[in-house]
């Protein structure tokens, strides 16, 4: 059953978790403050984009930080918009601080590519190679401050991250996206007919373990990259799995049926598409982090 707490508050799925009536906690005592909230909105040659990033049940009961974060980048003369998300792995201390670190140097290294040689030289994985050097050169310091080694273990134990990229065309016809990622984040499209994956979803839709999950600066042999042609108006989301774990194993679950109603064929108000984000449910209480964009390959209006 859906209910709505109150006008402007989080839809609550079910029985919510006792934490998701308790105010947020700002900060630790000896903590320096990171946005629970971040929200961007706009449009962009033939694109429109809503992305949030929302800070979990249990990281705002808890006063940690958010955990995730995105970001986006313009490139080749506006021809492509460049999107990364990353989800911090929790048993990394300073994961979000990973998260962060990776979203804009995959973002960086992705625009360099296409303004200086255009989409048929983006090495995918050469992008997530710098990403995971910078998170190990970011370690080394703040490893040896506290009189560390700085192994692969140490550096896994500081910095730690999913991350997940596309290139999306924003202008022309084209509807080839370019999607890549390591970790348990997905791209999805999603139309009348609901949500489909663009990678290999969680098996079962359940949540792994932490330790399972491939995170940077540990690099798989290969990284998964798919290019797919987006329909006509279908929406591409970009998300994390504390959005889509509550889909459930074939993608129909109440959340799923929700978010899709709201977010198609028309993407929500800014501020509304966050509230979305923040669904309460079950023990629904990771990070919420979502891009979704409209009007691939549509004339700009």
């Amino acid at each position: 059953m859906t209910l709505v707490d109150r006008p402007g508050e989080p839809t609550t799925f079910g029985q919510p978790q006792r934490a998701a009536g308790v105010e947020a906690q700002l900060l630790r005592g000896d903590g320096v403050h990171a946005a629970d909230t971040i929200i961007d909105h706009g449009c962009f040659g033939n694109l429109v984009v809503r992305a949030a990033s929302v800070r979990g049940t249990y990281a705002r009961y808890e006063s940690g930080p958010r955990e995730d974060d995105y970001t986006m980048g313009a490139a080749g003369d506006g021809r492509w918009l460049v999107v990364a998300l990353a989800d911090g792995v929790t048993s990394a201390s300073a994961s979000h601080l990973a998260a962060t670190l990776a979203v804009r140097t995959a973002v960086q290294q992705v625009q360099r590519h296409l303004d200086e040689d255009g989409l048929g030289e983006v090495d995918l994985h050469g992008v997530f190679q710098s990403a995971a050097y910078q998170l190990r050169r970011s370690a080394e310091p703040l490893l040896e401050a506290d009189g560390l080694d700085c192994t692969a273990d140490h550096i896994a134990a500081l910095f730690a991250t999913t991350l997940l990229v596309a290139i999306v065309p924003a202008a022309g016809a084209d509807r080839r996206v370019r999607v890549a990622r390591v970790g348990d984040s997905n791209a999805w499209t999603l139309g009348d007919g609901g949500w489909t994956p663009l990678l290999a979803p969680k098996a079962g839709g359940a949540p792994l373990a932490s330790s399972a999950v491939r995170a940077l600066p540990r690099l798989p042999e290969a990284v998964e990259v798919v290019e797919v042609d987006v329909a006509p108006g279908r929406t591409l989301v970009l998300a994390s799995d504390g959005v889509t774990d509550p889909f459930g194993p074939t993608f129909d679950g109440d959340v799923a049926r929700c978010l899709a109603r709201e977010w198609h064929p028309e993407l929500p108000a800014p501020l509304e598409f966050a509230r979305q984000l923040s669904f309460r449910g079950q023990s629904w209480d990771d990070d919420r982090t979502a891009i979704a964009v409209t009007g691939i390959g549509a004339p700009a209006t």
